[in-house]
């Protein structure tokens, strides 16, 4: 499977929790604001940052209809798929 680093290691850091979100950053940075640069709706944490934006839920429903348009897939079937990655690791 072909994949550019930026990607792995997005996922890399999602696997092992490792990835900040705004709200975490902004505990340590005066400059970065902690609400969502893309929806400025609410403060971005891990949930918002990968699942719950609803731009974001929409780019991710659009995705996995293209491989099972007969499925209809809510917020919390993502976060079941994507908050358990770890239990699809080879030992």
């Amino acid at each position: 499977l072909k994949i550019i680093p930026s990607a792995r290691s997005l996922w890399y850091r999602t696997i092992y929790g490792k990835i900040y979100s705004a709200s975490a950053l902004s505990l340590f940075r005066s400059d970065v604001s902690p609400v969502c640069r893309f929806c400025n709706s609410r403060n971005e944490d891990i949930e918002h940052l990968l699942i719950c934006c609803p731009k974001k839920l929409c780019i991710w429903r659009f995705a996995l209809r293209r491989f099972a348009p007969y499925l209809e897939f809510e917020k919390q079937h993502l976060e079941g798929l994507l908050f358990n990655l770890d239990s699809f690791l080879l030992p």
